[in-house]
């Protein structure tokens, strides 16, 4: 757990655009903010990633830095996420399952790399049950969850986490056609594919956890409930003066938890 009381260096941040500062640059960043509570440095690794892509560069970046006097804060994204290969440009790219979405119009925008997802768009019944089923993306943010927090204190690496878009405790199905909505609280184990780390009471210590923020679920959530949040600011992102009181909030959380101890 990042202590208010320990001097960093620095605290790195990794998540999606709500990590990176969405059209406010890293000044306007949660992190940026935290980062001045903690009297450091900050190093903005945020980007518009998958959870699974969150976790490994969170190892890639403290398996290649001094981690000695450094925290970490991640920001979990939204669960259908996932990166898909772009032979043209040899990269990698991010889409979940609002990319084909009527109002996203990323075929429009992101000419470059056209091929790839529009040939996904057009086979998007046989890439849908691969991709947007509500039960494995769950299931495999769970395990990135788990498999980052038990990284990181293995590594003695204080940290915070919290959840930006959507959360585990109650899934948004409007994210979801309704072809792809599981039932999370009735998952069915088959063979090779068990969903047992989906249970509410697995599902529920991660998130109570000391490590992780979660008094007010995810900041998507919360920001939609705040009195001053407003669309028109930042695309729909956290404007400055919900960054400060995000921020502000957690910060409060990691000093109760000092506190309790």
């Amino acid at each position: 757990m990042i202590k208010t009381n320990k001097k960093y260096d620095n605290l790195i941040t990794f998540g999606c655009s709500f990590t990176t500062g969405h059209n406010l640059g890293d000044e306007g960043s949660w992190g940026f903010s935290l980062a001045k509570l903690l009297n450091c440095n900050h190093v903005n690794k945020g980007g518009g990633s998958s959870n699974t892509n969150i976790f490994t560069n969170v190892i890639n970046y403290c398996e290649n830095n001094d981690m000695s006097n450094s925290c970490i804060g991640i920001q979990w994204s939204e669960v259908t996420r996932r990166e898909y290969w772009d032979e043209k440009n040899n990269r990698y790219h991010t889409l979940g399952i609002g990319t084909f979405s009527s109002t996203h119009k990323i075929l429009e925008r992101e000419s470059s790399h056209y091929d790839s997802l529009s040939f996904i768009k057009n086979n998007q019944p046989f890439f849908g049950d691969m991709w947007f089923n509500l039960a494995e993306n769950t299931l495999r943010t769970i395990i990135a969850m788990i498999s980052v927090k038990s990284y990181l204190k293995n590594k003695n690496i204080d940290f915070i986490m919290f959840e930006g878009i959507n959360s585990i405790k109650t899934i948004n199905k409007s994210f979801y056609p309704q072809d792809h909505q599981t039932n999370i609280n009735h998952y069915t184990p088959s063979e090779g594919n068990d969903f047992t780390l989906l249970r509410d009471e697995i599902r529920m210590s991660i998130l109570n956890d000391d490590t992780f923020y979660s008094e007010l679920n995810d900041w998507m959530s919360a920001m939609y409930s705040h009195p001053n949040f407003d669309t028109t600011l930042n695309d729909g992102h956290p404007h400055q003066e919900i960054v400060e009181w995000w921020v502000g909030k957690m910060y409060q959380h990691i000093k109760n938890v000092e506190n309790k101890n």
